[in-house]
């Protein structure tokens, strides 16, 4: 067990907002089983990862602190990255816009991170998930191309226990098979998604045509129950721009990281398709009126676009990691052909 202690805890101000920058001792770094295989002991407190100091960039652009993020040009060099990447990666040195990969982070993580993104499309919204295992531990990201660049997403790994996708697709679609009308089937994935999530509340909510706010289906706390008609995706999620996109809040309170650029250019665009994309204030706002301090959405595709969402609230902050959020985007598209396939007759 690897122990680093941090300075005491401060209150600094972040455009305008207070943030606290973690103090006290934070235990990570891998142990050897008897077996000696590596495991790798989970941190819980996501907020400890910050480093010594915060960069003195006057970017305004930030992401979610569950995780870290970097944007790779075409060359492999940085385009844009968030100030805890070099410690979340384990990096010996500091890393910089425009630094290349390969020289900071070395040829064999160059190597991985080209084959991270072999086969990506820009122009079909693909998101690879994988799981990496490098210098500070195991890791899950998400990697996905806009225009020539790479948005490339890292968050903390659940350790040992690798969701595996098409098995919980298998025991969610086991379920809702047997069921006969299309409320059923939504109460039934409700349940099952708010087990798998760990959320307190699910709501399953159509938003299309003559069906358009009626709450499908929900399940979890009394205090997030929606009422049952007259609910739209904007009075939801307000500021969310793509209701085809799922997203997540892990903090509602959560200050955020900074994202430095290269030559000063703006990646908000590219950030946009990251998971740990901060949100708007109005979406802020709205959640927090709701009672929820963290959120997942995900939405009901059908043919023809957006039908509705699946959206995951908790009272508490909590990290759902993304290889779990992968495996339920997967279920919720099968719900989704389910519920399109029942109303169809």
């Amino acid at each position: 067990m690897v122990t680093r202690r941090r300075p005491e805890s401060r209150v600094r101000k972040l455009h305008g907002f207070p943030i606290a920058v973690c103090g006290g001792t934070c235990e990570t770094g891998p142990t050897k089983s008897p077996a000696g295989s590596t495991i790798v002991q989970p941190s819980f407190l996501l907020p400890c990862l910050m480093p010594e100091k915060l960069s003195k960039s006057l970017s305004t652009l930030t992401i979610q602190q569950a995780g870290a993020l970097m944007v790779l040009k075409a060359d492999w060099r940085l385009h844009a990255l968030s100030d805890n990447l070099a410690t979340m990666l384990g990096a010996e040195q500091e890393l910089e816009p425009g630094d290349d990969l390969a020289d900071r982070l070395g040829r064999q993580f160059a190597h991985d991170s080209r084959g991270w993104a072999q086969g990506l499309d820009a122009n079909s919204g693909m998101v690879r998930y994988l799981r990496h295992e490098g210098e500070a531990g195991i890791l899950d990201l998400s990697i996905t191309q806009v225009g020539e660049r790479y948005v490339v997403s890292f968050e903390p790994a659940r350790p040992g226990k690798t969701i595996a996708r098409d098995a919980l697709v298998q025991r969610f679609l086991h379920k809702l098979r047997p069921l006969s009308d299309v409320s059923a089937i939504a109460e039934g994935a409700a349940m099952q998604i708010r087990m798998f999530t760990q959320s307190d509340h699910v709501a399953i909510v159509l938003t299309d045509g003559e069906h358009g706010g009626q709450v499908l289906a929900q399940s979890g706390a009394e205090a997030f129950t929606l009422a049952s008609s007259a609910t739209s995706f904007r009075q939801l999620l307000p500021g969310v721009d793509d209701p085809g996109s799922a997203g997540m809040i892990v903090d509602t309170q959560d200050a955020g990281w900074l994202v430095r650029t290269a030559d000063n250019e703006d990646p908000d665009i590219e950030l946009q398709h990251s998971p740990l994309r901060q949100p708007k204030a109005s979406t802020v706002v709205a959640l927090g009126e709701q009672g929820a301090r963290g959120a997942l959405w995900f939405p009901l595709l059908g043919a023809t676009g957006p039908v509705g969402l699946v959206l995951c609230r908790r009272a508490t902050p909590r990290h759902c990691d993304a290889a779990r959020r992968a495996a339920t985007d997967l279920a919720v598209s099968y719900l989704a052909l389910m519920i399109q396939a029942h109303r169809q007759g």
